[in-house]
């Protein structure tokens, strides 16, 4: 399992140093970031959106103020709302996909073999935060019942998940496995396949639920 130790998170900033910040410097009450620190542990934790991230940040605020400079204070739901939202998908995904392949991942058996980490991240519904939708799968929505994915699966990981995404009009699961020097995509649901491809890192797939 994905196992992020405190100076893992600490470290989550300097890979986000170049990520331009989308926001007008007007009433700009938090650093950038520190928003995304906050969000990127939240998520691990288990929150599904800005009111949980929000939440989870003010619980462990004692924490966080000794490693961020936060000179607002706790940012509140509405902000990581919105700087989520405004973040570029390609950008964002860069960086993030930067500090994904510096931590360091232990395998589930005693040997902490890393070729056998096994990574599977469930989404509880379709809020599901855009730090890991864009960050890892690089999920964008392009129409009603169609996205477009570029996931970025980590050098080491032979394999990660989406289950039970609940958007588009239904329930799918989104399944990204290392096959050689490329990776191969499965989008499922309701036990058939929508759309299965074999491409290198990097490539853009599109995916139309209608089709299914």
């Amino acid at each position: 399992m994905l196992k992020i130790g405190e100076q893992d998170a600490v470290n989550i900033l300097r890979f986000f140093d170049d990520l331009p910040d989308p926001r007008s410097e007007v009433n700009r009450l938090h650093r950038l970031g520190d928003v995304i620190v906050i969000a990127i542990c939240a998520v691990i934790a288990n929150a599904d959106g800005p009111t949980a991230i929000a939440k989870w940040a003010k619980l462990n605020q004692v924490w966080l103020k000794k490693h961020l400079a936060l000179p607002n204070g706790i940012p509140g739901k509405d902000t990581f709302r919105r700087v989520l939202g405004l973040l570029r998908p390609a950008a964002f995904q860069e960086c993030f996909q930067r500090w994904l392949e510096s931590l360091s991942l232990a395998g589930d058996d005693e040997s902490g073999d890393k070729r056998h980490v096994a990574i599977d991240m469930l989404c509880p519904g379709s809020l599901y935060p855009r730090v890991f939708t864009e960050g890892m799968f690089g999920i964008v929505p392009t129409g009603l019942d169609s996205f477009e994915c570029t996931p970025w699966l980590p050098q080491g990981w032979p394999r990660m998940v989406l289950r039970d995404v609940r958007a588009f009009g239904r329930a799918w699961d989104l399944v990204v496995e290392r096959a050689d020097d490329q990776q191969r995509v499965t989008v499922t649901s309701g036990g058939r396949t929508v759309m299965t491809a074999i491409g290198p890192a990097g490539t853009t797939y599109s995916v139309n639920m209608a089709s299914e």
